[in-house]
């Protein structure tokens, strides 16, 4: 398994690289977190890197905190 998840870090690094180029002024924090695009949400282009990131921090230990469903008392 971990030659997998080591496999997956490069591609993904990549990607990251690739947007943090993207975000010159008048685009600054275009790709960031807001309140639309929640840290695990699926229209956030960060999220598979940052599970990537959290799961060889914990060693593949746990699980990640799944977002619940959004709409009216949230």
């Amino acid at each position: 398994m971990w030659p997998l998840v080591l496999q997956a870090r490069t591609p993904l690094e990549q990607i990251e690289v690739e947007l943090m180029r993207q975000e010159y002024p008048p685009f600054n924090r275009w790709y960031h977190e807001t309140w639309i695009r929640s840290a695990l949400s699926v229209n956030n282009p960060h999220r598979s890197y940052n599970n990537l990131r959290a799961f060889i921090a914990c060693e593949g230990h746990g699980s990640l905190v799944r977002e619940g469903p959004v709409g009216i008392g949230r």
